[in-house]
Order: structure tokens, then C-alpha cells, then sequence
């Protein structure tokens, strides 16, 4: 709830500059200070995410939203950039986020992570969902070809 409180209070007063999903963090951040500072451990140990009712009751209508209230025709004239990103530029990504993350743990300034493991952390960070860009995208009122891109390679990958 604090969270929305004040990310409605942020966008209220224009703070375009700190993302809901910034806010969100802080938030997280905070709580979990206090609940250190306060030796409360019980709340730390019952707050975990739960897997199976994300995917079952909240995921799906993300994506039920989200291709619901897509703009179909400029998804389809955008088609050509949009799989391009979301295939060649995603491939690409990965090995440079994993060539990066390998290289810089041989130098000793990360956890030295073996190829294939740094690979599979570069993929899962190329692939993220938009959702803060989208929502500051919407806020700003970008074109509608520009969001039809970055939004249908988010559903692509």
C-alpha cells in the first residue's frame, strides 16, 4: 500500500525522474531496515514470493491485459523492427551482458561466474519486461510506433 500511496504522490507533484518501480524498492528497502533494526525475524522468514500463485493468479491477467489493449495495427506495421529486436538484439545482448559478466569475474571485480553460468545470467537480463519504461512511455505520450516496439518485443520474448 505504500508503494502506490506514494507513487501517486509522486507522479502528483511531477517526480518524473523516480519510477514507481524505484519507489517500490525504497520502500522494500525501508521495511526491511526496520524489521532488522527491530530483531524481527519472524516477519522476515514469512515473507517469501510465492512461485505457483504468481504464475497462476497473477501473471496471467498481465498478459490477458496486455494484449488486450494492444494497438494491433501498429504492432503489425512495427512487426519487421519489433522481431528483430526481440530475437537478433536479445541474442546479441546475451553475449555481451554474459561475455562482460565472465570477463570482469576473471578480473576478480565480481563473483567469478564459469561461461555457461554468466551466459544464462545474460540472458535473463536481456530479456526483462518493459513495465517502467511502458509506463513512463504512456506518461509522456511517445509515439505510438516507438511503444508498439517496445512493447511488442517485451511480448515476444
Amino acid at each position: 500500500g505504500a508503494t502506490f500511496i506514494l507513487g501517486f504522490l509522486a507522479e502528483s507533484i511531477h517526480l518524473h525522474w523516480l519510477p514507481e518501480a524505484a519507489i517500490g524498492v525504497l520502500v522494500g528497502m525501508f521495511a526491511s531496515g526496520l524489521a532488522l533494526v527491530a530483531h524481527s525475524d519472524g516477519l522476515l522468514e514469512k515473507e517469501k514470493f510465492d512461485f505457483e500463485f504468481f504464475m497462476i493468479w497473477l501473471l496471467p491477467p498481465i498478459i490477458f491485459e496486455a494484449g488486450f489493449n494492444m494497438n494491433v495495427q501498429a504492432f503489425i506495421a512495427n512487426l519487421c523492427p519489433t522481431a528483430f529486436f526481440a530475437f537478433i538484439g536479445t541474442f546479441a545482448s546475451t553475449f555481451v551482458v554474459g561475455g562482460l559478466v565472465w570477463w570482469f569475474g576473471q578480473m576478480g571485480l565480481c563473483y567469478p561466474l564459469g561461461m555457461l553460468a554468466a551466459l544464462t545470467f545474460g540472458s535473463l537480463i536481456s530479456a526483462t519486461d518493459p513495465v517502467t519504461v511502458l509506463a513512463v512511455f504512456q506518461a509522456l505520450g511517445v509515439k505510438i510506433d516507438l511503444f508498439s516496439m517496445v512493447f511488442g518485443e517485451s511480448v515476444l520474448n
